[in-house]
């Protein structure tokens, strides 16, 4: 049973990582975001979803060391790149539809080439 809370843990810790980041893309919609560190300008009650994906994350890492019998290490690294692979497909998927509004068309790059 152990498990089981452990794995919704870990899931939930996951979905408070992808709200964080999504909120911080739409209060952003026009700014790169950085890798490490804040963006630019911060959501209401940005706060909570990183207060909530740390306490989760150490209850599912917890819980999943003691039911899974693994080393800590090893119950700590799985789940924390499984959480942080998707917030981080959010982020680069903002930065680079970021960076393609900031970058002159195609054929506007064209001209000044030719010119």
């Amino acid at each position: 049973m152990e498990l089981f809370w452990a794995l919704l843990l870990l899931v939930f810790a996951g979905a408070a990582s992808l709200v964080d980041v999504v909120r911080q893309s739409r209060a952003n919609p026009d700014e790169k975001i950085p890798w490490l560190g804040n963006p630019p300008r911060l959501p209401k009650w940005w706060f909570l979803p990183r207060l909530v994906m740390v306490f989760a994350i150490m209850g599912g890492i917890n819980l999943l060391w003691r039911a899974a019998g693994i080393a800590p290490w090893i119950a700590g690294v799985v789940p924390v790149v499984a959480i942080a692979v998707p917030a981080l497909c959010v982020l680069i998927a903002h930065n680079r539809r970021v960076a393609a509004a900031e970058a002159p068309p195609a054929h506007e790059a064209v001209d000044e080439v030719q010119k």
